[in-house]
């Protein structure tokens, strides 16, 4: 008899069930099955949808240990045909080199650059059945290092995606503690809480609510503690109690007085939130592309891929859709009408080939997807800088602190007075969202030139030495200037890189100065990435301040 401890058999047990484990005991191997944990499960979801197929064994019942009950056949695990893990990381680690615009040989250069040396037929044989990846961590990490320093924000590798690649290669969770130095700190915790649950189902709710566990950055989950309120919401509520403020002649009067001011930011927010948009829908186009691209190269071994490159082209449809009705209107028209004309092309490209299972043309509709992705979003981010830069959020925080002073000279009730302080500290709180926008908008602006300059000596700087030491006297000033006026992470690293790699002019040893300054150039392409996703973040928050401002406006107007 297989048993199975912690395996409920009702509905009800399912409804109480949040953090489940599985065992198996087969012929004296002990196989692990794990089951996601999350929100209760409800008596209206699928339990089986929470099950991971084992792909050796079928027609497997379970028996619960607190009840005796058989487990019933629906939630009976049957024959998969799910890869091994070595396969799915295999598939993973393809997927990010192709990603970020390598192929096999320049990844398994800039991994010898970083000190570990692998031949193409171990790339390729790490992904056959019944083989493995090394059991060399840090060769691991560094594989990982490749597809994230330096590459392009929007095409790195993500931390849930490093945490996946590691844990189907049986890294040990000690281990990861060092890879945290790669990703944005809050990105990393993020992926952590979500990793550590699925890939440790043993780790339990402490009391409260609080799920916690030590290692890299003792990640934990506070349920209990609320989150600390966002400039946004903070702007949303003082303009809301304005807004009930303006029952009073007086305060209507006030705010009046700055009716064009309030229209402005109303409008130059709609055009930043349309180039955001664009932006999230450019990303969400590109995932589904290599979902596509890697159904494409099973053809035509597999016919059986043309069923899922249906089903993704279909989704990839509707985010083109919704691409070109954000495109639509006259005010984006202008800058949009090429790559609409293109899109709209690819798309059809796309369906015929389907229909007729034409590889050819579905091999050119996907060149021609690949051409618009590697073009499009990095312009898109440039129009969405300039647009958060042209917000002129300065004359807003003077309406609304000029207003904020009349109103402080004003009688009001007590319920008003209460609205007023809301009103006032909103006032604080733009304020600081406009000094924020503005030093994001000075950092990017200033690590693109930066940007510009090292991959132009890096082009160069295999042929003569000499072009990084003159370039350096140019770029360092630069550099100096933005970490001196940052205390984040990114600025430290950056400064201390910068002294050793300048150490190294003298020797003019290319075989030491070609690797640092390579190290030098991912840190310098993390550090705009993080600075990059820092004003997206900021013009999201400034996103949910327009409906607030909106209504403030109808009433004025």
């Amino acid at each position: 008899m297989v048993r199975a401890p912690l395996i409920p058999t009702t509905a009800n047990d399912l409804k109480q069930a949040r953090y489940l484990r599985y065992w198996i005991v087969d012929n004296g191997s002990s196989l692990r099955v794990l089951v996601l944990p999350g929100a209760p499960i409800g008596a209206t979801v699928n339990p089986t949808c929470s099950l991971i197929a084992l792909p050796v064994i079928s027609g497997m019942r379970f028996v619960s240990l607190p009840t005796g009950m058989t487990m019933p056949s629906q939630y009976t695990i049957r024959q998969s045909t799910k890869s091994a893990a070595n396969q799915e990381a295999h598939l993973l680690l393809t997927h990010l080199i192709e990603r970020v615009g390598l192929n096999r040989r320049s990844f398994l250069a800039r991994l010898a650059d970083l000190g570990h040396l692998f031949s193409d037929y171990d790339l390729v044989n790490w992904g056959r059945a019944g083989r493995s990846f090394p059991n060399d961590w840090a060769a691991l990490r560094a594989m990982v290092q490749v597809v994230t320093e330096g590459q392009p924000a929007t095409r790195r590798c993500t931390a849930a995606e490093a945490l996946r690649f590691f844990g189907l290669v049986g890294m040990p969770f000690p281990e990861l503690r060092s890879s945290a130095a790669l990703f944005p700190a809050d990105e990393f915790s993020s992926a952590l809480a979500a990793y550590m649950p699925a890939a440790f189902p043993e780790v339990q709710p402490a009391a409260g609510g609080e799920v916690a566990a030590g290692g890299i950055g003792q990640a934990q989950q506070m349920e209990g503690v609320p989150p600390e309120p966002t400039h946004s919401h903070v702007i949303t509520q003082g303009l809301s109690a304005l807004i009930a403020l303006m029952r009073a002649p007086e305060v209507h009067t006030a705010v009046l007085a700055f009716r064009i001011d309030f229209q402005a930011a109303c409008e130059q927010i709609g055009i930043l939130a349309g180039y955001k948009r664009l932006h999230d829908l450019f990303q969400q186009l590109e995932d589904r592309y290599y979902l596509i691209y890697h159904d494409v190269k099973r053809l035509p071994a597999d016919p059986s891929a043309w069923a899922s490159i249906e089903h993704n082209a279909r989704e990839l449809q509707a985010i083109a859709d919704d691409l070109l009705d954000i495109a639509g209107p006259a005010s984006m028209r202008a800058i949009t009408a090429l790559w609409t004309h293109k899109l709209a092309r690819t798309g059809g490209e796309l369906r015929t080939s389907i229909k007729n299972h034409d590889r050819r043309l579905l091999k050119s509709a996907m060149s021609h997807l690949k051409d618009l992705l590697g073009r499009e979003p990095s312009r898109i981010n440039t129009r969405l800088v300039s647009a958060a830069g042209a917000l002129r959020l300065s004359r807003l925080v003077t309406a609304m602190a000029t207003v904020a002073h009349t109103l402080g000279r004003l009688r009001l009730e007590q319920v008003a007075t209460h609205q007023f302080e809301a009103f006032e500290t909103g006032v604080a709180a733009l304020a600081r969202l406009a000094d924020r926008v503005t030093a994001a908008i000075a950092y990017h602006n200033a690590f693109q030139e930066i940007d510009d300059e090292l991959r132009r000596v890096e082009v160069l700087l295999d042929q003569d030495v000499r072009e990084l030491t003159y370039a350096w006297q140019y770029i360092k000033p630069m550099i100096l200037k933005l970490c001196d006026s940052s205390q984040a992470s990114w600025a430290l690293k950056l400064n201390a890189m910068g002294a050793e790699l300048e150490r190294t002019f003298e020797t003019e040893d290319l075989r030491t100065i070609i690797p640092l300054f390579r190290s030098y150039r991912s840190q310098a392409s993390r550090s705009f990435n993080q600075v990059d996703r820092d004003l997206l973040t900021l013009c999201e928050e400034l996103q949910k301040v327009d409906e607030p401002l909106a209504t403030l406006l109808k009433l004025i107007t």
